[in-house]
């Protein structure tokens, strides 16, 4: 049985597609509405065996990975710019979508688009620093700058990657300036990740609750866009704090 890394690979190859492991949302190369791609060549034969009659209708897998179908009359500039990117995947039966669905979106689940709050233990400090430079001009105001990142969903074949820039006065923890972005990682030939601006709270001064929002959408031949909002809450802090 082909591993889906190795499976993956085949796809790169009959695409002719860039795979980027950098901050993107998909394949920079050119597309035509004639790059169809069928599932059975892109999905491991174990998830056609696993969901084979499991589901009857296109509404009954939707509902159970917590997907919403669109046309692209339906989407926003950017979706379409974003999900365009992507190829067009040609599901003919049921079976065929819910294998995809599976193999995309991950196990079955009837998710909530409400926020869900990120564990603590989940985000990754990546680096602190200290501006010297600044220090050498004024002692009083020295700053330094924290950075994090977050996994706001991971599954087998990519990850939507979250991630915070703290810059805050390093004698107080005051926090000056927050920047926050989000990115897909991985194999981004096969979806589109079309982010809302993430929503700080700036309520505090030495911490900030970051709201991430997007849609991670899927293109089907026929203009039939598959989408599973993703809401995603963190705090982050430039000191340790007992609160």
């Amino acid at each position: 049985m082909k591993s889906k890394f190795s499976v993956f690979l085949g796809l790169v190859l009959v695409l002719n597609l860039s795979f980027l492991s950098s901050v993107s949302f998909a394949s920079s190369a050119p597309k035509t509405e004639n790059n169809i791609v069928d599932v059975h060549d892109v999905v491991p034969q174990e998830y056609f065996n696993k969901y084979k009659g499991v589901y009857k209708s296109k509404e009954e897998v939707l509902n159970a990975f917590g997907l919403e179908s669109q046309s692209k009359q339906s989407l926003s500039a950017q979706e379409i710019n974003t999900a365009d990117k992507a190829p067009a995947l040609k599901a003919d039966t049921v079976d065929d979508m819910a294998a995809l669905a599976a193999y995309i979106y991950g196990p079955p689940t009837k998710s909530s688009i409400d926020p869900t709050i990120i564990d603590p233990s989940d985000i990754k400090e990546l680096s602190e620093k200290t501006d010297i430079q600044e220090q050498s001009v004024n002692p009083q105001a020295l700053t330094a700058t924290k950075n994090f990142e977050v996994d706001l969903y991971e599954f087998d074949i990519y990850t939507v990657k979250g991630y915070v820039t703290l810059r805050y006065d390093s004698s107080t923890g005051y926090i000056r300036s927050t920047t926050a972005t989000s990115s897909l990682i991985g194999a981004s030939a096969l979806a589109s990740w079309t982010p809302d601006s993430p929503i700080i709270d700036s309520s505090y001064k030495y911490k900030r609750t970051i709201t991430w929002n997007g849609i991670l959408t899927t293109r089907f031949a026929g203009n039939d866009y598959w989408s599973k909002r993703i809401s995603k809450t963190g705090t982050f802090y430039s000191t340790n704090v007992i609160e």
